[in-house]
């Protein structure tokens, strides 16, 4: 099987798409109305930062190639001799946690999808995988397939945002404590202010 690291080996013949940056993450008090009665994961919150793996199978050629970038959407080349953590981390997770990640995606038959893993001090964390351009697998997908072989986020509540559930998390009242990440229990797009429609994803902030 022929595995690259960067989109300009000519070793797979594979083309890679471009890295994806990470969705916008919006205030938790800017969209409100638009969680109002989704089944909602509420999760610790995980940062704003990490490493993103695309990756491309080819299962009738034998043939996987993987592209690393950051979450703003760069390149990462990983024989820079510039020091990054962001490229020290994809080294990392190329030679020790790829091949986890490609077992799981040829036993749910994925054949291409960018992985984004944010940094912890336990080590990266897998938050989203985006099947395209505007498609992300809903996080109760993330946690059965990929969590029982892979650090995923701290899932706190899945339950159904109503007026009572927004209020708690408002307050930030027992398990609602501290930052937090909220997320559709099935990928929802929406439309802030009349732009376009982007994830819906939000976050509290306390500290």
């Amino acid at each position: 099987m022929t595995t690259t690291a960067t989109r300009t080996s000519g070793t797979s013949k594979i083309v890679l798409p471009k890295i994806f940056q990470y969705p916008h993450v919006h205030r938790f008090d800017q969209v409100v109305p638009y969680l109002k009665s989704h089944l909602c994961y509420v999760f610790r919150h995980y940062g704003n930062d990490g490493i993103a793996a695309a990756v491309i199978r080819k299962p009738k050629e034998d043939k996987v190639a993987i592209m690393f970038g950051d979450w703003s959407g760069n390149n990462l080349e990983l024989d820079s001799p510039k020091p990054s953590k962001h490229k020290d981390a994809a080294i990392e997770f190329a030679q020790r946690d790829f091949a986890i990640i490609l077992k799981l995606m040829q036993a749910v038959h994925i054949q291409q999808a960018q992985f984004f893993l944010a940094f912890s001090d336990n080590g990266l964390i897998l938050t989203d995988i985006q099947t395209g351009a505007d498609k992300f697998s809903g996080p109760g997908m993330v946690r059965d397939l990929f969590g029982k072989s892979y650090r995923v986020p701290e899932m706190l509540k899945l339950e159904p945002f109503d007026d009572r559930v927004i209020e708690y998390v408002q307050k930030g009242t027992g398990t609602y404590e501290g930052d937090l990440l909220i997320k559709p229990s099935k990928f929802s797009l929406f439309s802030p202010a009349k732009g376009p429609m982007v994830p819906l994803y939000a976050e509290i902030k306390r500290t």
